[in-house]
């Protein structure tokens, strides 16, 4: 049985592997079924593209990532390939069917959606289907149409020994084939590879859709089966970065530091950097060495609000006091650090997203991703935020992080797209940051920025996804 896996649709210029369906590959390669994969996040990619590709592997199967920002796109590229395959089997997954099934099977035209980690779930929808079964009641994590119903499965428990897993199928979606625009941008060496080194997270954020889609546990692999992945991609794939895309690479700090000093006994000639946020008050100088021996240069912290009081109704449990305390121990070791802000959280106003913004544009942060509240499909606040809204009739592509949609006591969206254009402003135009940014990049990327800002001033006015 011949399998195609679709990722999600690209929602912004730069280019990123998809691993779910990179891990979903290997699982399937590995039980003998082939395998193709078609990463709509590498570049922008026409529909002849993808007709061109299933025309030319002819699947049986496709299986496609759904985001909730880029639901519509995936819905109308459903619908154009059902049409003019309507023999092909159809399965989605990832955030936005694992939080949302129901709507999810309402609303495209598939027969098959995953909920939470794919990867065992598909490999048995496949086999069902090879031996042309029809018994679908028994495979967890599966929501599926029987009788013009959606019948939604008992949930799959998360996946624990990640060692068990093979690597990613990386020979269908070689790193030189995407081009040198990974996620924020700045890069040291080329060709770069995305990787994770664990699932879930323990902490409950009420911002957060984490613990429905990875799970509320904090599971690792080991130091070995990480660095063992990262030898085999800079011999095979000369691969010479790594972007870590954990969600929480140091809520365990000795797992943090068993793959780096593996890093180091193996004499990788490698860089790395983070890619989500990073817990603040889970590293201390002994680790940021050690980071910085193995190769590490930049960590992006995930702070959020300068607020204590908003922290603790959002059930972040974080500390701000640690805030500056811990960026100046980065700056004195000689990493890099990127800080993660949300203006207009729950229980904000006006004078708290202004302290952040000063915070900020005063720290010693060499970079900030800014961006407005969103409530995420899953998250504790998307049941607060969706209970009197037509889901069917959403308008998901403004489901961004420069569309504010929840206006504050004090504050109203218009307003807060201000404020997030002075934030960006206020901390680029001090300390020379601006400077020190153009030249961190590469004249090749010049393009890819120019792409970023226009992404960004589309967004800015409330247009939605371009």
């Amino acid at each position: 049985m011949k399998v195609l896996l679709i990722s999600a649709p690209k929602f912004n210029v730069t280019s990123i592997a998809p691993l779910g369906v990179g891990y979903i590959a290997s699982i399937l390669e590995r039980e003998g079924y082939e395998v193709d994969l078609l990463p709509l996040t590498r570049r922008r990619t026409t529909f002849k593209e993808i007709i061109d590709k299933v025309d030319q592997f002819k699947p049986e199967i496709i299986g496609h990532t759904v985001l909730s920002c880029t639901f519509l796109k995936s819905k109308t590229l459903i619908s154009d390939l059902k049409k003019r395959y309507p023999q092909i089997i159809f399965m989605v997954g990832g955030p936005h069917p694992t939080a949302l099934p129901e709507h999810s099977l309402k609303n495209l035209e598939v027969e098959f959606g995953a909920i939470g980690q794919g990867e065992i779930t598909a490999l048995e929808l496949v086999q069902e289907l090879a031996r042309g079964g029809k018994d679908f009641s028994k495979i967890r994590g599966l929501v599926y149409k029987e009788n013009n119903q959606i019948i939604i499965n008992k949930e799959r428990e998360f996946l624990k020994d990640l060692d068990s897993l093979p690597f990613p199928a990386w020979h269908l979606m070689p790193p030189k084939s995407f081009p040198p625009n990974p996620p924020q941008l700045f890069y040291k060496r080329y060709p770069i590879a995305q990787i994770i080194t664990s699932r879930g997270c323990k902490y409950k954020c009420r911002f957060c859709a984490s613990p429905r889609t990875m799970g509320t546990e904090t599971y690792t692999r080991s130091a070995e089966n990480v660095v063992d992945e990262m030898e085999w991609l800079v011999k095979d794939f000369q691969v010479k970065e790594f972007q870590i895309f954990d969600q929480n690479l140091t809520y365990y700090p000795e797992h943090a530091y068993g793959i780096c000093k593996e890093i180091i006994k193996r004499e990788l000639d490698i860089t790395w950097k983070t890619c989500n946020g990073v817990r603040i008050d889970k590293i201390d100088p002994e680790l940021f060495q050690i980071m910085k021996e193995s190769g590490g240069y930049l960590l992006n912290f995930g702070m959020e609000t300068t607020s204590q009081r908003v922290l603790d109704r959002l059930e972040k449990e974080l500390d701000t006091s640690l805030f500056y305390q811990r960026l100046e121990e980065a700056k004195k070791l000689g990493m890099e650090t990127m800080g993660f802000f949300t203006l207009g959280l729950p229980g904000e106003k006006r004078k708290t997203v202004e302290d952040t913004i000063n915070f900020a544009k005063s720290s010693p942060l060499d970079f900030v991703h800014f961006s407005t509240f969103i409530p995420l499909p899953g998250a504790p606040l998307w049941d607060e935020f969706a209970k009197d809204i037509d889901l069917d009739n959403f308008p998901w592509g403004e489901l961004n992080y420069y569309t504010p949609n929840t206006p504050l006591e004090d504050v109203t969206p218009a307003e807060l797209k201000r404020l997030l254009r002075k934030a960006y402003l206020s901390f680029y135009f001090n300390k020379g940051r601006l400077i020190k940014s153009i030249l961190r990049l590469k004249l090749k990327q010049i393009p890819y920025l120019l792409g970023q800002i226009l992404d960004y001033l589309f967004l800015m006015r409330g247009r939605g996804e371009r």
